[in-house]
């Protein structure tokens, strides 16, 4: 589906107000507007020098069916503005076009206005609308009721990370700096690193975040957070990452998991998601899993993963002798 975002007219703010009229919009979106005049007259104001306000409509496949704004511009408080949206056109619920116009508004305006932050109010019941703030790394601040109405208050910040895909239980995320210490729970424990032969120092843990951001930006991905969701937690890392093979670069899926949350399924819901997210996104062909001959938690991870042994090799580190299995799937 093709997405795009539009200047706003009188035309298409009168077309918003009626297709807005529909009751289950109404629910979780009441307008201020009675009629269309109201409705117009409050278009015109966003449209006055210094407005406040800043809005684009949103097309689908050349289809007009949503609008998404910001609002409280200027205001030289946190946040820099307050953001909302509405798909009216109801078959597109669901579909991902909320989440995709959000994001693609988000940019816009960081680069238009030099926002640093972002906050959206929602019903809290409002599973959906919250679905689309969690994708474009909104996170929630405050649960309050107002009106006999629980509802939520959510914050993006520019250097939040990037939510990259999800599961059933899991969204995985780019790395930030505010990770640091969450990551040194489990990477400094030996027993989660013994396929290292010892818990990372703060040093090398800050040199794993700095390496991965800087994959980020070379090469569009690394090893992302693995939040849960149930908890919020940052509870281990899983992604994708080039590495050297036979003289080659191979991508590779690679894991490590808070000792709490082993023998829960965790690794392989997030291995399993990189691999399809590797064929799906990138267009990789293969992947691979490299994994030390005495790991076997990993390599049951791999197996679950759909992969079979493709070769071997020992990789001297930390003065020790490591023979590693290749794993890989094809797509």
């Amino acid at each position: 589906m093709n997405i795009s975002l539009r200047t706003r007219t009188e035309e298409t703010a009168a077309v918003y107000f009626e297709k807005t009229r529909d009751p289950d919009i109404q629910r979780v979106l009441p307008q201020r507007a009675k009629t269309v005049e109201e409705a117009l007259t409050d278009f015109r104001r966003t449209q006055e020098p210094g407005a406040a306000s800043y809005g684009r409509t949103v097309w689908a496949d050349g289809r007009y069916v949503g609008d998404v704004w910001c609002y409280g511009l200027h205001s030289g408080e946190e946040p820099d503005a307050m953001v909302s949206y509405c798909i009216f056109e109801k078959d597109l619920w669901g579909r991902g076009t909320a989440s995709r116009a959000l994001g693609m508004f988000l940019e816009e305006i960081t680069d238009k206005f030099g926002l640093r932050t972002a906050g959206a109010f929602t019903f809290a019941a409002n599973a959906g609308s919250i679905k689309v703030l969690e994708r474009n790394g909104f996170r929630r601040e405050e649960t309050f009721v107002e009106d006999g109405v629980e509802s939520a208050y959510f914050l993006w910040r520019r250097d939040y990370g990037r939510i990259i895909l999800e599961t059933e239980r899991l969204r995985l995320r780019e790395l930030e700096e505010a990770d640091l210490e969450a990551m040194g729970r489990f990477l400094k424990d030996p027993e989660v690193m013994y396929a290292y032969e010892h818990g990372f120092t703060d040093e090398e843990v800050r040199q794993w975040l700095d390496r991965n951001l800087q994959r980020y930006a070379e090469d569009g991905h690394g090893l992302w957070a693995v939040i849960e969701k149930e908890t919020s937690d940052l509870i281990g890392l899983c992604g994708l990452t080039w590495q050297d093979w036979e003289g080659r670069q191979v991508l590779e899926i690679g894991y490590q998991l808070r000792k709490d949350k082993w023998r829960q399924g965790f690794a392989a819901e997030a291995a399993v998601a990189c691999k399809h997210y590797a064929f799906e996104t990138l267009g990789a062909r293969e992947v691979f899993s490299i994994i030390r001959d005495n790991n076997f938690p990993s390599q049951h991870v791999a197996l679950r993963n759909g992969m079979s042994v493709r070769g071997s090799f020992v990789k001297h580190y930390y003065g020790v002798d490591m023979p590693h299995l290749v794993f890989g799937a094809g797509r």
